[in-house]
């Protein structure tokens, strides 16, 4: 050990104990010292590069089991996920019975500003409910998956299980009879409004050959054919245009008498 008298100032000392390397300050404040003592573990000693070594094989390590167990969890969520829609598409086919569901608009707020779409379809004398997303169009529509927008109290066959019908799934391709009379009947008032010349009987033709031609989308390119493919994505006058000129539909509006698309 050595013994240092001359020391007026603030300074540092290193030296090894075994392998560590150690450090001590004296710190002059004022008329007073104070003194402090370190381990460096940063310097480049033998025993601190093996301490970095084994830091980075552990922390490697880490990583490996944290993207593991990622990877396990999200695998359990998935296989969970899997599973409950294959039981759920089992019991559908296994105890399927069919009802009509009914939509209407209800408040989202207290204020009553927002509304939220939910139907309803009945079994064995209780009601069931259901919310679901359907997205908008740029012109604030909610537009079913067949192409037509949602109105309070349109109806469509929904299929459900009789053992759990809280198992249940919307055909938006299968409305009911007069759904589809609706669908016609506003595909039919849509393009009257915007083309008034024509009779309601060329316009109830020209109706059945986009639905013999697109079965519902059809009715849709009718009713949206005055729309542009940024207010509405799905049916707009670009799918208008195309069903008109396909030779099938051509050949189909012969029937319907006086019925002139060109130049629309």
């Amino acid at each position: 050990m050595i013994i240092d008298f001359d020391i007026f100032d603030s300074k540092s000392f290193s030296f090894f104990i075994e392998e560590e390397l150690c450090q001590i300050e004296v710190i002059k404040e004022g008329d007073k010292f104070t003194y402090k003592f370190d381990v460096d573990q940063k310097a480049d000693t033998p025993l601190n590069r093996r301490r970095k070594s084994a830091f980075k094989k552990n922390f490697n390590k880490g990583i490996l089991v944290g993207v593991f167990s990622t990877i396990v969890i999200f695998s359990i969520i998935f296989l969970s996920f899997y599973a409950y829609r294959l039981s759920f598409i089992k019991d559908l086919k296994q105890h399927p019975i069919v009802a009509i569901a009914k939509f209407e608009f209800v408040n989202f707020s207290l204020e009553g500003k927002k509304k939220r779409i939910r139907y309803n379809y009945p079994f064995r004398y209780a009601n069931y409910s259901g919310y679901p997303k359907i997205s908008r169009n740029n012109l604030g529509e909610y537009v079913a998956q067949n192409g037509m927008p949602i109105y309070e109290g349109d109806e469509f066959y929904t299929v459900l299980s009789y053992k759990k019908p809280s198992n249940h799934r919307i055909q938006y391709f299968k409305p009911s009879v007069k759904q589809l009379d609706r669908y016609r009947n506003r595909a039919i008032e849509r393009w009257r409004f915007h083309f008034p010349t024509f009779t309601k009987e060329q316009c109830e033709c020209l109706v059945n050959v986009a639905f013999e031609q697109k079965y519902i989308s059809g009715i849709a390119d009718v009713y949206y054919a005055q729309v542009t493919k940024k207010e509405n994505d799905k049916n707009n006058k670009a799918t208008f245009k195309t069903l008109i000129n396909s030779k099938a539909f051509k050949k189909a509006i012969k029937k319907c008498p006086g019925v002139d698309l060109q130049g629309i």
